[in-house]
């Protein structure tokens, strides 16, 4: 009979937990197979297993086990299983350390799980799919049995108590030991064993034992597909260190003939509610990529591969995710080859929203109680999934967010369905954007209008008559097999090319940069993507507002930058809060000036345009460095405010010494700028949903800091020195179209142009009648480009610009 060594020993996880490890050898003689043991819920490998390892190391086999956090004889809070997938990092990492000696290489190696053991063994064996040679699985966990859960309702509500109380044995249900194990010598010994946990679960263990078996067994049910589709889920850090969820489904015999990546929607998660898509479009020959969100699905929270390089890469998003998929196009516009859009959400239904009065109540409170669930809507499930299977099944999946949107959750998603509607026309990738007819969710005229309005060339539009909101997993069989074979036919099958994805000639890029205070700032560039610029623009936005389009500029040729202030748009800082205008101008100095030393930029002329208070900014760019800038188009600059903008004198006298003490405060009376400063109703509407802009009362500091430099300006215009064209709308209620005037009058500038345009108001450059937008424009464009085709030198330049006579008023 061949004898049998045994040892223990412990071991530290990466938590610091001391884990319990031990091992079974047969006496003088070489192992035939390393085995590892992985054991069931609530027991311990030394004694109940004891056996079974005894039994295998008389047959030649090496056996090795070890305890999991909370189990046996290893440290951590007796039965409680915190997060499943750390288990199963602890297991891998201690089998793949045995296995990775010296004495065990070439050595094989199989898992042996029982009960939960084998849903552990499962796990490992996606998480190395070609590292184990074999497993055995003994009643594997694939699947809780219905008689040991509790009831449907019972579930919910206790999922809703893991976070509050995870602890907590209030699990009910059979006594496991009773309906597990048939000899009654057996179950005594069980109960006499003090490493066996033998309480009712804990609630967040018994949440985590209910996922996973879950998980398994969505996977089972492809298992006919095994052979064709390799699954491996694996977890990465975000930039504040929450650990994400992410999967991939691959080929097994073949490359893939291109990479396509999933983007869930609000409340879902990948594994298990996109599985079956994925595996859908591996069998047409594509390696799928997911991922969850931060605080979706199993991620944490409430750089390219070398053997992907070369492949084409598409984006699937759908819902939320579809928002997801045009942002990471607007990030990235050269990356991506193409996406497809399931019923994006480019804007929210107005049957999903609370009226605005609501919205408008809500917003307030988001900084004070950003995570309460109190958003009034109607139940999302009912609306978005027709068949009633599908959505018993999203509501028993535990990894599927079930409750009211949290406030600061639904102010996210307005904020950025709002921007997407408004730059549909961006889109430059190519893409197919499908929508049922009947969705009550996302609304499918944006669909429909992004089909019409955006610059791809390569677009397809698929409106599904009588179709819901879920067209992936929430129609019948049917329906789903419409809506999958329009995606192959239209958006999969492009290997044989590569897709144009530079309709219009326009490429926009957005970033962040740091200001000397350390503050994100927004930045943002429209160029011609198939030529050089023939000059460089760089845009000052006006008070209040932020950087947004300039394709008219770019399509005239130009290349065209931008940037949000602090407290302005998608930059850092208090809204609207100008403690110190100086600092707005140096950032902008500093930025712009940057892209003007690059050494492609170096030989271009460079134009600055300003509107509004951005003609303050400019003008003071200009002071800064006066030899610095080759011209400037200032649209109804603040030089001066107007005079029916400004409260009484008096008052200016007390708010200004009180803006040292209180300088946050709104406290400035006045007009409502937005309904003084654009014409059209729409545009004010557009303005006012805009939640990049900012619609308050004016800040203390803001409102003093906007006055001194109004009054600095005015006193000092005759130091403009460079070419200028300035624009006033006769009709100009905020700022005073007399100083523009006293401008072109006084500016020591050889080139300065006037315009006066009757009857129009503020703002000139969107607030208008298209009509008189494009009067504007070409009067702009023009300018421009008489000056840009100037451009043979200093001295022959400004020779011209004389012989022209450039100076005019109109």
């Amino acid at each position: 009979s061949i004898m049998v060594m045994y040892e223990e020993n412990f071991v530290l996880n990466s938590r610091g937990m001391k884990l319990f490890t031990c091992v079974w050898k047969p006496v003088k003689q070489e192992p035939k197979a390393l085995l590892f043991l992985c054991h069931g819920y609530a027991a311990e490998t030394s004694i109940t297993m004891n056996s079974t390892a005894t039994r295998l190391a008389k047959a030649g086999f090496a056996v090795y086990g070890m305890d999991y956090e909370g189990h046996g004889k290893s440290e951590g809070l007796s039965g409680y299983i915190s997060n499943f997938d750390d288990l199963v990092d602890d297991v891998s990492i201690h089998y793949s350390t045995i296995c990775e000696k010296e004495e065990n290489k070439g050595k094989m190696r199989f898992l042996l799980g029982e009960s939960m053991g084998g849903a552990v063994v499962l796990l490992l064996a996606r998480k190395k799919p070609d590292f184990w040679d074999g497993a055995v699985l003994v009643a594997p966990m694939c699947k809780l049995a219905e008689e040991v859960k509790p009831h449907p309702v019972v579930i919910s509500i206790l999922i809703k108590l893991c976070s509050f109380i995870p602890t907590w044995k209030i699990v009910p249900g059979s006594d496991i030991l009773d309906i597990a194990i048939k000899e009654p010598h057996i179950r005594t010994q069980v109960r006499k064993n003090e490493f066996c946990y033998k309480g009712r679960p804990r609630l967040n263990t018994a949440y985590q034992l209910l996922l996973v078996s879950l998980d398994l067994e969505k996977n089972l049910q492809e298992a006919s597909e095994t052979d064709d589709i390799k699954y491996e889920e694996s977890f990465i850090r975000n930039s504040r260190g929450l650990k994400l969820f992410t999967c991939k489904w691959l080929p097994t015999n073949q490359e893939p003939r291109a990479i396509v990546f999933l983007c869930h929607g609000y409340g879902m998660e990948c594994s298990i509610t996109m599985n079956s898509t994925a595996r859908r479009i591996v069998k047409a020959g594509f390696g799928v990529y997911g991922m969850d969100y931060e605080g979706h699905g199993k991620s944490d929270g409430l750089s390219e591969r070398e053997e992907n390089k070369g492949k084409m890469r598409f984006m699937l998003g759908e819902s939320m995710g579809g928002a997801v998929v045009l942002l990471l196009s607007r990030k990235k516009p050269e990356f991506w080859d193409g996406a497809l859009l399931v019923a994006p959400m480019c804007k929210i239904a107005e049957e999903m929203k609370p009226s605005p009065f609501v919205i408008s109540i809500l917003t307030k409170l988001i900084s004070v109680i950003p995570k309460w669930k109190i958003i009034p809507t109607q139940d999302i499930i009912d609306i978005s999934y027709k068949e009633p299977e599908i959505r018993k099944q999203v509501r028993e999946n535990p990894l599927c967010y079930k409750g009211r949107p949290r406030l600061k959750t639904a102010y996210e998603l307005l904020r950025i369905s709002i921007d997407l509607e408004k730059r549909l026309q961006e889109v430059l990738l190519p893409f197919m954007v499908l929508h049922g007819d009947d969705d009550k969710v996302t609304d499918k005229a944006v669909s429909q209008e992004l089909y019409r309005v955006a610059v791809s060339s390569d677009k397809t539009l698929k409106l599904y008559s009588g179709m819901w909101h879920g067209l992936l997993n929430g129609e019948t069989q049917e329906n789903i097999e419409i809506v999958f074979a329009d995606k192959q036919k239209n958006v999969l099958e492009y290997e044989e090319r590569k897709i144009a994805s530079e309709t219009e000639n326009i490429k926009y890029e957005e970033s962040f940069i740091k200001n000397s205070r350390g503050t994100k700032l927004f930045t943002c560039k429209w160029l011609p993507a198939n030529k050089e610029p023939k000059a460089l623009i760089f845009i000052c936005h006006g008070y209040a507002m932020e950087c947004s389009t300039a394709r008219r500029l770019v399509k005239a040729g130009y290349g065209v930058y931008g940037m949000d202030y602090e407290g302005h748009g998608k930059s850092d800082g208090l809204s609207a809060y100008v403690p110190n205008f100086d600092h707005l101008v140096d950032d902008v100095s500093a930025h712009y000036t940057s892209i003007c030393e690059r050494e492609e930029n170096k030989e271009k002329m460079r134009y600055l345009l300003g509107e509004s208070m951005g003609g303050a900014v400019l003008l003071l760019l200009h002071r800064k460095k006066p030899e610095f800038w080759d011209g400037a188009v200032l649209v109804a600059p603040m030089c001066k405010i107007a005079e029916e903008m400004k409260p009484n004198p008096v008052v200016i006298s007390v708010l200004s010494k009180l803006s040292g003490v209180i300088p946050t405060w709104k406290i400035i009376p006045g007009q409502d700028i937005i309904e003084t400063a654009f014409k059209q109703p729409e545009v004010r509407k557009q303005v006012r949903e805009n939640p990049y802009c900012y619609k308050g009362r004016p800040r203390l500091k803001t409102a003093n800091e906007l006055l001194r430099i109004s009054t600095d300006l005015e006193k000092r215009l005759d130091e403009v020195s460079l070419p200028f064209m300035v624009l006033h709308g006769e009709d100009d209620k905020v700022t005073d179209k007399a100083v523009s005037g006293q401008l072109y009058e006084v500016a020591s500038s050889s080139d300065k142009t006037f315009k006066l345009y009757p009857g129009m108001w503020h703002g000139l450059l969107y607030g208008e009648t298209p009509e008189n937008i494009e009067i504007v424009f070409a009067d702009i464009i023009g300018w421009l480009d008489k000056r840009a085709s100037d451009r043979n030198g200093g001295f022959e330049s400004e020779l011209n610009r004389k012989e022209d006579g450039f100076t005019s008023k109109e």
